[in-house]
């Protein structure tokens, strides 16, 4: 069974490229960082990491380790604030996604008393720009700056705002 640990530890040297970065980064010596790899490559039976000048790169099995390392840590992170809210008393979630100058004006008051009014919700919020073309990663809300086109085939409302109007869509 791979160590959640080591594959944090793997992930953290395949995104800075070395050792000596990836224990920086996490507070370890790099002999510690070396000892969990090289425990990690024998539990697995690959070579994950090879030197690349005074760094090291993932091998093509690195690679397709660290993919599949990356998406356990970020279930496990879920999993993990899905218990903090437990804990809580959070009972819910709400996603909402915000383009730059939206965030800068309006959801500070938005957050502010969305988390007053509910407080047994976590609000999630992203900046982003773009509608995810995967509708299982798109917010709950999401708020987007676009031409009409951009939002053909979506039931759309358009509520004054600030004098100019506003088109809502939803799926």
């Amino acid at each position: 069974m791979l160590d959640v640990h080591r594959l944090r530890i793997f992930s953290s040297v395949v995104a800075s490229g070395s050792v000596a970065a990836a224990a920086a980064n996490l507070g370890y010596t790099p002999s510690a960082v070396s000892q969990h790899l090289t425990t990690l490559q024998r539990e697995t039976g690959l070579t994950l990491l090879e030197r690349a000048g005074r760094g090291l790169r993932p091998t093509a099995a690195g690679l397709a380790v660290a993919a599949q390392a990356e998406e356990i840590l970020a279930r496990l992170s879920e999993a993990e604030a899905v218990l903090s809210d437990l804990r809580t008393g959070r009972h819910g979630r709400l996603s909402m996604a915000y383009f730059a100058s939206v965030g800068a004006a309006w959801m500070p008051e938005v957050a502010r008393r969305l988390t007053a009014d509910l407080p047994g919700v976590r609000l999630e919020l992203q900046l982003r720009d773009d509608v995810a073309p995967n509708p299982e990663d798109r917010p709950d809300i999401q708020l987007v700056v676009g031409r009409k086109e951009h939002h053909s085939g979506k039931r759309l409302r358009r509520p004054p705002l600030g004098g100019r109007p506003l088109r809502c869509g939803t799926a």
